[in-house]
């Protein structure tokens, strides 16, 4: 007589050959198949917290974009800051930034040549555009000129932000992406407030490395994100379509994408380190229409996570130690109607005399960075 226990033991050997019976180790539960794919709030928070290891930086970077701009005969140019009609393809732009931030404050040093603005010119890679601009948690700073040249003094803002756009109104070149942001706001709190957001089933493989897809529709606009598991929940892709016309905002469309981004890992944490972005904006204003394309290459050639901003004195007022203005620089402050000028190494209120550009500069004391 066979057994209870020699049947059982066939029934089961018949039924994993069917595909029936579920193998696993005596003592362990199944599992279902979704069990390890998270949730999209999940995911949203993995991001977060990527973005916040990673949040503390002092990065050099150097970016190279190309741009067309193709409009009908009879658009109106005074939409895009110009007198002329345009209808130009491939302008090239230069880019070399300093950025640094600890995530609440933030300092960038910006030099840009060749195709700078439609009616500058293109400027000599000798003579940049230059800007440098620092928020340190209260008050903003920024001081535009052109570098190496000493004849033409530089103009100076002082205010004008307030603590909420002073963190992060430096991100809106072509990096934002890649620090994580869309235009003045981070992309995670973007999507926090979005109308649906959804996560695929599927994972899809960008670069090497199966990524979740994050899609999002927004008041303006639809936000889809690759995340890369892979890489510590960084983005390895991103797109973007969102209407900013006025005054309707189907006016202008904005379609952005961040792809072939590449990681190194540093102090343990992978960060972001070269990228190429896509930007197509299109224009239909009383049925006249145009756009305007721009491919740009982002690659960082310097990088050091979570130094030590106070040490450095990373967003000191620039005024106290300042060797770049030039005497006679213009010095504008937000909500006063007093003109300023840059004088003697101090800002003093401009009185219409003639500037001493040989004139010494006072020594100031002030605390030793490294």
């Amino acid at each position: 007589m066979v057994t209870w226990s020699f049947k059982r033991i066939i029934l089961i050997v018949i039924l994993i050959c069917a595909g029936l019976f579920p193998d696993f180790p005596a003592g362990t539960a199944t599992s279902k198949p979704n069990q390890l794919q998270p949730t999209a709030l999940e995911l949203l928070g993995r991001y977060t917290r990527a973005l916040d290891s990673t949040g503390s930086f002092i990065s050099n970077a150097e970016t190279v974009s190309l741009q067309d701009f193709e409009f009908d005969a009879n658009f109106d140019p005074a939409h895009l800051g110009t007198s002329n009609a345009i209808n130009i393809k491939g302008l090239k732009l230069w880019m070399r930034v300093e950025f640094v931030t600890d995530g609440k404050r933030t300092r960038r040093k910006q030099y840009m040549w060749g195709n700078v603005g439609l009616q500058a010119g293109k400027v000599d890679k000798a003579r940049p555009t230059y800007f440098f601009c620092n928020w340190d948690g209260n008050e903003y700073y920024c001081h535009s000129s052109v570098a190496n040249n000493p004849a033409k003094p530089g103009v100076v803002q002082i205010g004008g932000l307030n603590k909420d756009q002073g963190a992060t109104q430096f991100c809106r070149h072509s990096e934002s992406y890649v620090l994580g942001y869309h235009g003045d706001e981070r992309l995670d709190k973007i999507l926090r407030r979005a109308r649906n957001i959804s996560l695929s089933d599927e994972m899809e493989n960008v670069g090497g490395s199966d990524c979740y897809v994050l899609k999002a529709e927004t008041h303006n606009g639809t936000i889809s994100l690759w995340i890369d598991p892979e890489h510590g929940c960084h983005t390895a892709k991103v797109e973007t379509r969102t209407k900013t016309g006025n005054p309707k905002p189907e006016n202008v469309i904005n379609t952005t994408k961040l792809e072939n981004v590449r990681f190194e890992r540093i102090d343990g944490l992978w960060v972001p380190m070269e990228a190429d972005l896509f930007k197509h904006k299109t224009f239909d204003i009383n049925g006249k229409k145009g756009s305007i394309r721009e491919k740009s290459h982002y690659k960082r050639t310097g990088f050091v996570l979570n130094p030590d901003h106070d040490e450095l004195c990373s967003f000191d007022n620039p005024f106290e130690s300042n060797t770049e203005l030039l005497e006679g620089t213009r010095v504008h402050k937000v909500g006063d109607p007093t003109s300023y000028i840059w004088r003697g190494g101090k800002v003093v209120p401009d009185e219409g005399r003639p500037s001493s550009r040989n004139a010494p500069r006072p020594k100031q004391q002030r605390r030793q960075c490294r």
